[in-house]
């Protein structure tokens, strides 16, 4: 059970497995809340202001890369990005600091993203 002095984190997932089962691990010493969509996570971004928001990159009605860049317009927000893409574009394709977690092959690899290159 968390408290209400726990960071709080959205998580952003349009697969429900997915989703839930980040939600629930998260839950156990955060304040977590989970959107299916773009506009419904905007919502809760405004609502919620969390300190951390796990985004997937693929989202039925916007992608994670533009969620992404309005929500760094609003804030500062950490964003970690779950994709199972693999182009090297989509990679680096973001000029926002930003966590990617890409699944391929069911091997899952991290990469800190600083500015338009690879650290």
């Amino acid at each position: 059970m968390t408290t209400n002095t726990a960071p709080k984190i959205l998580v952003v997932d349009d697969d429900p497995p997915i989703r839930n089962l980040v939600h629930r691990f998260l839950n156990q010493k955060y304040q977590v809340d989970s959107a299916v969509d773009g506009e419904t996570a905007l919502a809760l971004f405004e609502e919620f202001k969390p300190m951390l928001v796990v985004l997937d990159w693929n989202l039925p009605d916007t992608t994670g890369y533009h969620l992404c860049q309005e929500m760094q317009r609003r804030t500062n927000v950490f964003v970690v990005m779950l994709s199972s893409r693999t182009d090297e574009a989509d990679k680096i394709k973001s000029c926002l600091p930003v966590l990617m977690i890409i699944s391929a092959n069911h091997l899952v690899w991290l990469s800190w993203q600083c500015g338009s290159k690879l650290c």
